[in-house]
Order: structure tokens, then sequence, then C-alpha cells
């Protein structure tokens, strides 16, 4: 709303509102709104991780690579131009069925292999990292991809990846499940992720379970507990 204290009429502030040349908007952090494409050429672009920065990260979290649906890219690039600049990172692919919809780019630190930022680019839809095995009648479903791995590890059972608890109930999955398992955060947010997720999936014939670890935060922590005494 814009009000004219002088007296003007209505129709004189509207014509001198659009005289105004509009701001252009500039997109300073990652969305989801990017096209796929743009997610597929960063893909294509990667390499495998042995070897690299991304199979260091891997190994610091005890993730046992080599591991499905991940690539290093060595220069990959953060923000949109001109502020553009190039950094290490790990790829994981989201994929509805088998396409490619979108990336998670989990920048490292080049000097210690450590996380530094979480970014998602393209178009997830209702995708996953599907790179914790393939499902027969059984899947488990967490929320990030460090908890994802841990618990296949842990559980021997597949484990997808949602990558963020707010996308924990919007994944497409396969029709050949009869047993979902909910890998949640030992947290509220957590918790309300999987309840949501219990809500949207429920059908019949299928069981759904929810599975937390004990005494800690995530599986992923749980994994550093158990693999610890081995270091």
């Amino acid at each position: 709303m814009v009000t004219c204290f002088a007296g003007c009429a209505r129709e004189d502030v509207l014509r001198a509102l659009r005289r105004i040349p509009r701001r252009k908007r500039f997109a300073y952090c990652d969305t989801p709104s990017r096209s796929s494409g743009s997610a597929a050429r960063l893909w294509a672009q990667a390499g495998p991780v042995s070897g690299t920065l991304a199979e260091r990260y891997m190994t610091l979290r005890g993730l046992e690579p080599p591991v499905a649906d991940v690539r290093y890219h060595p220069r990959c690039p953060y923000r949109p131009l001109p502020w553009t600049s190039y950094q290490p990172a790990l790829l994981l692919a989201v994929r509805e069925g088998r396409q490619l919809t979108a990336v998670q780019r989990i920048f490292l630190d080049p000097q210690t292999g450590a996380c530094r930022m979480k970014l998602l680019l393209g178009r997830p839809g209702g995708g996953a990292w599907q790179g914790g095995g393939r499902p027969d009648s059984v899947l488990a479903l967490a929320e990030g991809f460090e908890t994802a791995r841990a618990f296949n590890l842990l559980e021997g059972e597949p484990c997808w990846a949602s990558l963020g608890a707010r996308r924990l109930d919007r994944l497409i999955l396969p029709q050949s499940l009869s047993s979902l398992i909910l890998a949640a955060d030992n947290d509220g947010e957590g918790e309300r992720a999987a309840a949501r997720a219990m809500r949207r999936y429920a059908r019949p014939g299928l069981e759904i379970s929810i599975r937390t670890p004990k005494g800690v935060k995530d599986w992923a922590e749980a994994l550093e507990t158990v693999r610890s005494p081995q270091r």
C-alpha cells in the first residue's frame, strides 16, 4: 500500500509508480528451483571418490566408500555469477525412480575433508538418494546421506535418504514394498518428520515402523560410537 500525503490523485500515484524501474532479483543462495539439467551436467563432470577428499570425508565418518550414486567434484561451483567460487565437493545423486532430478553438494574443507555446507541443486520432486541399496520388499528411509548409510551398515537394510527432515514424507516409493522403516533422528524434529511420513505412506499391505538409535542423536552418531573403539 502506498499513500501520498500531498493529496495526489490515485491515478497520478499509480502513474508515478509505473515509472520507477524494477530492481533485478539476485539469487544469493541455492534453491531447488534451478533446472535438473544443471544438476545433470554437474553430475556428468564429477568422477569416482576413490583417492579423493570425498573418500577421506566418508572414511572419517566411518561410511565405508565406495557407495553407489556418490561422486567427487574437485571444483564444484558455489553461488551464481558473478559471485561464483569453486570448491571441492562430494555429490549425491537424487533420483525419482531411475531419473536424476537433483544433486546434493556436500562442500568439503580442502585441508581437513570436513563438511562445510550442504546445498541442493535441481528439482528433487519425489526423489531420494538411493545409493543405500535396491529394495525388494523392505526399505528404510533416513533424513541425511550420512544417517542413511550408517543405518545401512548397522542394520543391514537398504536405506534411502530424503536429504532433509521436511522431505521425509515426500518421496515416491516402490510399490513392491511390504515393510517401511523410518530411521528417524532421535530429536523432536526427527520424531515429527517420522510421524508425518507414517501418515503420508500409510496404505493397506504396508507395515510401517519407526526405529531410532539409543542414547545418541542419529544413526550417523550411532555408527561413530560403534566404530570409535576400533580406531
